[in-house]
């Protein structure tokens, strides 16, 4: 079975396969959603009655030929560096970007997976998700700036207020300074002779 055949066969058992919910799950707040396996003596799902939610079985399983491939037939693999990024073979694998990555990595990933023409599986648009992301960053660097400029500003005038009220101590504390100077001037000249 090939490749294609695989994924034609998966998409059309996935269309028929039921959402395989645990038993009961609706008739208390308490039991979570997640598939559990029916173990009760007397319960109805366990022995398949009629009416009753399908069991999780094998028959509604994928072919082998298909697991782990995206819906578009590329391989999934994560990549969270350049050198992963590297050693994908372009034809068969595609590349999914680690959920941890910064933007400065991102957007070189981003950038070498467009050289290498590898296929990008969480990305619609690389062009686009670059121009997203650099233009992200820029927006955050003028932020930075303008939060800068003002919080300046915001300094310049509090010392210029501060001025403002406090003259009259500014002079006295002059006045203070040349009286010092005086006093000292006097205790040279005395202790010259």
């Amino acid at each position: 079975m090939t490749r294609e055949s695989a994924l034609k066969i998966r998409k059309q058992l996935k269309a028929k396969k039921p959402n395989f919910l645990r038993e009961d799950h609706q008739k208390r707040a308490c039991i979570p959603l997640p598939w559990r396996r029916p173990r009760g003596i007397h319960s109805k799902m366990r022995h398949r009655f009629a009416g009753h939610r399908a069991l999780v079985h094998p028959g509604y399983g994928s072919p082998r030929e298909a697991f782990g491939l995206s819906p578009s037939g590329y391989e999934q693999v994560v990549v969270h560096t350049l050198n992963e990024l590297g050693k994908l073979n372009a034809k068969t694998q595609g590349a999914i970007l680690g959920g941890t990555l910064g933007q400065p990595k991102r957007i070189a990933l981003l950038t070498k997976a467009k050289q290498l023409g590898v296929r990008v599986l969480n990305v619609k648009d690389i062009d686009a998700e670059l121009k997203s992301v650099q233009d992200g960053v820029a927006a955050r660097k003028e932020n930075k700036a303008a939060i800068a400029k003002a919080k300046a500003a915001k300094a310049q005038e509090k010392e210029a207020a501060v001025k403002a009220k406090k003259p009259a101590l500014a002079e006295k504390v002059t006045e203070e300074d040349q009286k010092k100077q005086e006093k000292a001037e006097k205790d040279k000249v005395l202790t010259a002779k």
